[in-house]
């Protein structure tokens, strides 16, 4: 659910447990500075107008099952190599949760990473060979994550505006970034066994 710089997630993890975030725009530290009890407080001050599940969503919530933290990611950077040591996942390229693709780049690269260490070049070349490969994708991942966080947030109210209008045109806030899901991991396609009939 999305509001003028609020965005609530919510989804199951078990029999009635629910796990769920909260953005919000604001200054750096401004929530961190609270305790769990002060944000889930705060929080519940900002969405007592919001459809009812969600805020009693959020008032329920545990202040003991609440982290609160501020939200970062970096621009891109062309170099994850320094001789044998190699940075993969959020140590490479941190992105905002905007699209929810942060683990499946530390998945991919993992098995990029794997590939190129299969032994058909040395160590310092396949890990040059993993970066060529992972640089690009990441780094518009990371932008495209960014630029759908900022959408999300709605901040201001032509911005508020803005997200909900092209959420009602393209049917969904992300479509625009469809394309990221198209990944083929590298290697040989995998062997399908075929089923026989009788």
């Amino acid at each position: 659910a999305n509001g003028r710089g609020i965005q609530i997630f919510a989804a199951p993890v078990a029999a009635r447990t629910m796990y769920w975030t909260a953005k919000i725009t604001a200054p750096p530290g401004a929530w961190p500075d609270k305790d769990p009890a002060a944000a889930l407080r705060t929080l519940a001050g900002k969405l007592a107008a919001w459809h009812e599940p969600i805020v009693r969503l959020i008032a329920e919530a545990s202040p003991s099952h609440v982290t609160v933290t501020d939200i970062y990611d970096r621009d891109p950077v062309p170099r994850w190599v320094a001789g044998r040591v190699v940075l993969l996942g959020d140590a490479a390229h941190p992105m905002v949760p905007a699209l929810g693709q942060g683990a499946n780049m530390a998945l991919e690269d993992a098995v990029v990473l794997a590939d190129a260490l299969d032994g058909r070049e040395g160590p310092g070349a396949a890990l040059l060979s993993y970066q060529r490969q992972r640089i690009a994708r990441t780094a518009r991942v990371v932008l495209l994550s960014r630029r759908q966080g900022a959408v999300d947030q709605g901040a201001s109210r032509l911005r508020s505006l803005t997200r909900n209008a092209a959420v009602r045109l393209r049917g969904r806030k992300d479509a625009a970034g469809f394309d990221v899901l198209d990944w083929i991991a590298p290697g040989p396609a995998p062997e399908r066994e075929l089923e026989r009939t009788t």
